[in-house]
């Protein structure tokens, strides 16, 4: 016989199908690694202090950050120690809540100078943000 004129089929086994099966759970299981660690940027000079004992809260309508270098942002856009005062002024001091996010590295005084200008404006409900790390 020929060999052109004879061709072999070629038995299909469940090994091809499981193959395509398993890429396709590599592939998800790739994808849900990589979503699962993507959150919200924030300031990457920002270290928040550890506390065991902090509860869940919820981001005020104000979020002022000030990292190591002393650098201040409010709502995400760089700002000076002047301008935060100008920016608390507008706000109402009845309904006034304001978000703390503040590095472990600053010191009681540098702190202070924030929390003066709070105080200053009337402003008595302040959230000051901590890291928690959850039990194994």
């Amino acid at each position: 016989m020929s060999s052109e004129l004879y061709t072999r089929k070629r038995r299909t086994s469940s090994d091809d199908s499981l193959i395509a099966m398993i890429n396709i759970i590599f592939l998800l299981l790739v994808f849900f690694m990589i979503t699962g660690q993507i959150k919200a940027s924030g300031n990457p000079e920002l270290t928040l202090p550890f506390s065991p004992l902090g509860t869940q809260a919820e981001l005020q309508p104000l979020k002022i950050e000030i990292d190591g270098n002393r650098s201040l942002t409010v709502n995400g856009a760089p700002m000076e120690l002047a301008q935060l005062d100008s920016a608390l002024g507008e706000m109402d001091r009845t309904t006034a809540r304001v978000a703390l996010l503040a590095d472990k590295r600053l010191t009681a005084v540098e702190l202070d100078e924030v929390l003066s200008l709070i105080r200053a404006r009337g402003i008595a409900r302040v959230t000051l943000f901590s890291e928690s790390r959850e039990a194994p």
